[in-house]
């Protein structure tokens, strides 16, 4: 009798608990969807920040103004709305009670709005600044170009300059041969250290543009886009499987698997390929000295026009890796810096609530 009595007591008290809970374990939420592409790492970090900025008072007044609702609420909206990222992702979910106002639906969507705005207008400010720096010394090195050209032409005319021998003019037309190749080895060998680096840290290896990775060898060009081409669909079909299933299925670890294999093979090729071109470059840079041996036994006008042609040969090496930082840049800043809506918020909430019997189930 004394069990059944406490039993009793017991429920009537979880009861009364239940029902002082009650308005906040069935507030249903609203919410959008919010995504974030951005090429830096610290992905936890910058997400963080962007959680803070969501909710900050400059984003909800501006949202708030764009559907002409009174400034006086900036506070109350402020604190109902809470931002949260969807597992380990980029993408950012902001919620709002349907309670907290009646115009939930159109407040989060121009929070949202706004927000976005905000972030694709900030990433293209600084990508701008940056572009402007590279711009002006794109400015520079051309005019020096320019202007080594004149010096060059202005010193044949007045010398009435011609390659004293045919053996000689050979010479120097080999030696900006060499040049131009060797320039070329450096760009190819920069862009496979690159995209060694990108596999080895698992960057964006599924978004990296296969066609023409380099052009000068045709055959190991192919076979190093097949490998990675390979490797891309393999990531792609276990994000595709991870969406349904645990990386403890079966399908997934095989794939995992095989993706570590491709990985191998692949920076096997750029090993080999690195292997070839440090090789063909350390050849050049010897025939490249017996070259300039020679030159510096032909008459002192040529010495000077083989100066003039390497300091241009300089200043353009230096002209075409801006150009390359130009180019990057303007990929990072379609592709990678930008938020956008996924989802924005519609009648039909996403509910948070927990059914009453279902809670008072739970607590007993």
């Amino acid at each position: 009798m004394k069990n059944i009595f406490l039993v009793l007591l017991l429920f009537i008290v979880i009861f009364i608990t239940v029902l002082s809970l009650y308005p906040r374990v069935t507030t249903e939420y609203m919410y959008t969807t919010v995504a974030i592409e951005t090429p830096f790492k610290n992905l936890e970090n910058i997400l963080d920040t962007q959680i803070e900025i969501i909710k900050s008072q400059a984003i909800i007044t501006e949202a708030l103004q764009e559907l002409n609702i009174s400034s006086k609420k900036i506070a109350y909206i402020q604190q109902a709305v809470f931002v949260k990222r969807v597992k380990k992702s980029s993408i950012l979910k902001i919620y709002i009670s349907k309670q907290a106002t009646p115009q939930a639906k159109n407040i989060l969507n121009s929070i949202a709005t706004v927000y976005t705005t905000h972030y694709n207008q900030e990433s293209t400010k600084s990508q701008l600044v940056l572009s402007n720096i590279i711009d002006n010394k794109l400015e520079i090195v051309e005019q020096s170009i320019k202007e080594l050209a004149l010096r060059l032409e202005k010193f044949r005319e007045e010398n009435h300059y011609i390659v004293t021998t045919t053996v000689a003019k050979n010479k120097v037309s080999t030696l900006d041969t060499l040049h131009k190749r060797l320039l070329k080895i450096t760009i190819e060998l920069d862009i496979l250290k690159r995209l060694s680096k990108q596999l080895h840290t698992n960057k964006n290896i599924d978004k990296l543009l296969v066609s023409g990775i380099y052009s000068s060898k045709e055959r190991e060009n192919k076979i190093l886009e097949e490998s990675i081409r390979q490797l891309q669909q393999s990531i792609i079909q276990m994000k595709i499987l991870l969406g349904d299933y645990t990386k403890e299925y079966p399908e997934v670890i095989k794939l995992k698997r095989k993706i570590l294999e491709l990985k191998s093979i692949t920076l096997t090729i750029i090993k080999n390929n690195q292997k070839s071109y440090h090789q063909e470059k350390r050849l050049l840079k010897e025939y490249i000295k017996k070259e300039r041996v020679f030159i510096e036994k032909i008459p002192s006008s040529d010495r000077v026009v083989s100066s003039l042609k390497e300091q241009l040969y300089s200043k353009r090496k230096l002209y075409n890796t801006l150009l390359e930082k130009k180019l990057n840049l303007t990929l990072k800043q379609t592709k990678s810096s930008r938020a956008y809506i996924v989802d924005k918020a519609t009648e039909g909430s996403y509910d948070l609530s927990l059914d009453i019997f279902s809670f008072l189930l739970f607590l007993l």
